[in-house]
């Protein structure tokens, strides 16, 4: 290796730990929960990746068992098979739901709380599931038990996957003319103001063309 190749070598790899520690020194910056002001009180940002540590360990490991579908597939139907990924899915766009929600005041803190505790009952199930599937072999009694729990997981699973849906609504509060309040209301909102007084202005009634006569 000549003298020249060795250097920038040196200055490639160089070049490459700087580009490590910036982007290792971004992601803690980033994920770094911070404190912000909601209707309920205060709060501070979560990380989905420790929210998803606290609340759903069993569940990951289940979604990785769920890749080796040749390990499970000796004990659970395809159809069960299919039922648990869709579950994970649910699961999934849930726990993503509930973590934005939370750091935008798009849910409350009871709310939060709630959810926690459907997490913890899908990963209960979870943890129930990966134990049998993990046996080398299962009895009738048992394999019952799975498909049960399955369906439950999955039923657990739907439930929490339809509120995915939009939570912030239009909360404004005024004092003036022109400024209109709309409180509690979700989606498209049109109002016509009049600018001088702040009412709303009348829609005037349609003119009647004069008859045409005979």
């Amino acid at each position: 290796m000549t003298k020249n190749t060795k250097t920038i070598s040196l200055a490639a790899i160089a070049a490459a730990l700087v580009i490590f520690v910036i982007v290792v020194s971004r992601d803690m910056i980033l994920q770094r929960p911070h404190e912000f002001e909601c209707e309920d009180g205060p709060r501070r940002t979560i990380d989905i990746r420790d929210f998803t540590t606290k609340y759903s360990g069993y569940s990951v490991e289940l979604a990785a068992n769920v890749q080796d579908k040749a390990k499970l597939s000796t004990k659970v139907a395809p159809v069960q098979l299919q039922q648990v990924t869709e579950a994970l899915q649910n699961s999934q766009e849930f726990r993503k739901f509930v973590v934005a929600g939370y750091n935008s005041c798009g849910i409350t803190k009871t709310q939060y709380s709630e959810y926690g505790a459907r997490f913890q009952a899908l990963d209960s199930l979870a943890r129930e599931i990966n134990q049998l599937t993990g046996s080398s072999s299962l009895s009738a009694e048992q394999s019952k038990n799975l498909a049960t729990l399955i369906v439950q997981f999955a039923e657990l699973a739907r439930k929490a996957g339809t509120e995915t849906g939009p939570t912030n609504k239009v909360q404004q509060s005024t004092s003036g003319a022109g400024s209109p309040a709309v409180q509690g209301v979700q989606g498209d909102v049109i109002i016509t103001v009049d600018q001088s007084s702040g009412e709303a202005k009348p829609k005037k009634p349609a003119e009647k063309k004069p008859e045409q006569k005979k």
